[in-house]
């Protein structure tokens, strides 16, 4: 919907989540889900859980991330590993399963493998999150396909940053400004404000990639 394309840019360009929140006026599916969002980063994950088990399953269904995948995202940014494990390890198992069904050369399969790096990335499994990022990014380089590799590239990113470890999102995010319509993939705004940066934000060399990205805003 209109309304929830300017709710996104207001977060992707300014970070400006009340001005992002204020727009969602309605009950259209698209707008509760990004009212979710928005209640993610403003960090009020209690209210995101409680609004998304609110929502209808036929509603759910129709999202591109499963209700196990973002109840055990909030859950694990919030720090409650313990009752995000279940389901993750769900949303693991649903992300296996539709990767499998998926033809082996299926460009949108890429977005499912980083979807699944992440969840394998947040239940600890660092070294099969590390192998499943590398199998997307083989799936569709950037070099084949400007615009859904550049997307790939900043997924990867976010995969590393969720493991802390920025010595590889650092030279992901460098790449990325290099490419035409980087500003389209990862924003400073966004680089600030949502938690799966969080374990790399304090670097010296992830707030230098900050600024980085800001001029390009300009």
């Amino acid at each position: 919907t209109a309304a929830r394309d300017l709710s996104n840019l207001r977060l992707y360009r300014q970070g400006d989540l009340a001005g992002a929140w204020a727009v969602l006026q309605g009950d259209h599916p698209q707008l509760s889900m990004q009212r979710v969002a928005v209640l993610r980063l403003q960090r009020k994950d209690a209210e995101a859980l409680q609004l998304l088990a609110a929502m209808p399953d036929g509603v759910v269904s129709e999202l591109d991330e499963s209700r196990a995948h973002w109840s055990g995202r909030l859950l694990y940014e919030a720090g409650q590993r313990g009752a995000a494990d279940p389901l993750l390890r769900k949303a693991k198992a649903q992300l296996q399963a539709q990767l499998d069904s998926l033809p082996a050369n299926y460009s949108g399969g890429q977005r499912v493998r980083l979807a699944l790096a992440d969840v394998q990335a947040m239940l600890g499994d660092e070294a099969t999150a590390l192998q499943t990022v590398q199998q997307a990014l083989r799936q569709m380089p950037v070099e084949n396909d400007a615009v859904n590799g550049a997307f790939a590239l900043a997924g990867a990113a976010q995969v590393h940053a969720r493991l802390g470890r920025v010595n590889l999102v650092l030279p992901l995010l460098e790449r990325l400004r290099q490419l035409p319509g980087a500003d389209h993939t990862i924003s400073a705004s966004l680089l600030k404000l949502d938690p799966v940066w969080d374990k790399v934000r304090e670097d010296p060399r992830f707030q230098a990639e900050i600024k980085r990205f800001a001029e390009l805003d300009q």
